[in-house]
């Protein structure tokens, strides 16, 4: 293994029971992570002794999102104290208490909020999630009261961000599958959890083995980047007998279309459909169009050199020429085609 490989966890609790039983759940999953090795370095963050408000869907962080400022939306402790953990975390471990049987309103604000790495925004924090790895980490006063739909709902949020499930693994040879969850019946108490011999084996369980599928992901992208060069394909060098109506395609879709290379995280996306979208895009014409794109002018792009700067240069965006685009996906493109 490279010496200079590390696993950076971060441990986040949504109890506002500060000291209960969701995050000694949560610190218990990272010290049983601390025992495969120096390897692993953990971090740990109650979210409820900051503030994160509720998302208020204005998608400003679709545009104007920045790594010092990711929801420029609102001003809160998302910005200074929790994104900056996330974004620098390779495991990131979601502990929730159980209530009403799903997510409590305070761990739902916060991944509500996580809106800026999606893969439609158009900032360097695009994917910013992307490839790290997820353990859920759930306790309820009930065996039976909403600890797996939790757990479920919890691998939904990391699915659309791209991240790495982790499972309790083979750290234990049965109770729990989907991560870690504890019952705190009977004991109504701090360390209640610690009594469900079988969830106290899971929640220990995941976090070992999120720290395991970091280290895999993190060893496997090294070996990509030395590679990259011969996995990756070169630009697009068409007949230019293929063209797409762009003009026509934007009026529907309010994106600029993107194409992934078989190489992890190598996006393509067309010359003249990039170009056309920042002029669709500019904040004078954004009025003058047939809908918007996410309200008021939180779509337009306000400087297109900055746009092209991101991309290009920060997100990587590989430019070609319609016709490889269109070779990519055929059907897709087919009704945009230049007749």
């Amino acid at each position: 293994m490279s010496k200079e490989v590390k696993v950076k966890m971060l441990g986040i609790s949504s109890s506002p029971r500060k000291n209960y039983n969701t995050d000694g759940a949560v610190k218990a999953a990272l010290e049983s992570a601390q025992m495969l090795g120096p390897w692993v370095e953990t971090d740990f963050i109650n979210v409820t002794q900051y503030t994160a408000k509720p998302c208020i869907s204005c998608h400003r962080c679709f545009m104007e999102g920045t790594r010092e400022r990711p929801c420029p939306g609102i001003n809160d402790d998302m910005n200074t104290e929790i994104y900056p953990r996330l974004m620098d975390a390779d495991v990131i471990l979601i502990g929730v208490p159980v209530y009403w049987g799903t997510f409590n309103a305070q761990g739902k604000a916060w991944m509500d909020r996580c809106l800026p790495f999606c893969h439609g925004a158009s900032t360097e924090l695009r994917g910013g999630l992307s490839r790290k790895v997820c353990g859920a980490i759930v306790t309820s006063w009930d065996v039976h009261g909403g600890l797996e739909i939790t757990m479920e709902l919890i691998h939904s949020w990391a699915h659309v961000l791209d991240i790495t499930i982790s499972s309790a693994g083979h750290h234990h040879p049965h109770g729990v599958y989907l991560g870690g969850a504890a019952s705190t019946q009977p004991h109504n108490e701090r360390n209640g959890w610690k009594y469900d011999t079988f969830g106290a084996r899971s929640i220990r369980g995941t976090g070992k083995r999120a720290a395991e599928l970091a280290l895999f992901l993190k060893l496997g992208e090294e070996k990509v980047k030395e590679e990259e060069d011969a996995y990756s394909r070169p630009e697009g060098k068409g007949t230019g007998k293929v063209q797409i109506d762009w003009d026509r395609y934007f009026r529907v879709q309010p994106h600029f279309p993107t194409i992934h290379y078989r190489v992890p995280g190598v996006v393509a996306s067309a010359k003249a459909g990039f170009e056309t979208y920042l002029e669709y895009m500019d904040p004078r014409k954004f009025k003058e169009r047939d809908g918007e794109a996410f309200g008021q002018e939180a779509g337009a792009v306000l400087d297109p050199n900055v746009f092209r700067e991101t991309m290009t240069k920060k997100i990587k965006v590989r430019l070609i020429d319609d016709e490889e685009m269109y070779n990519y996906d055929p059907e897709f493109f087919e009704p945009w085609l230049k007749k």
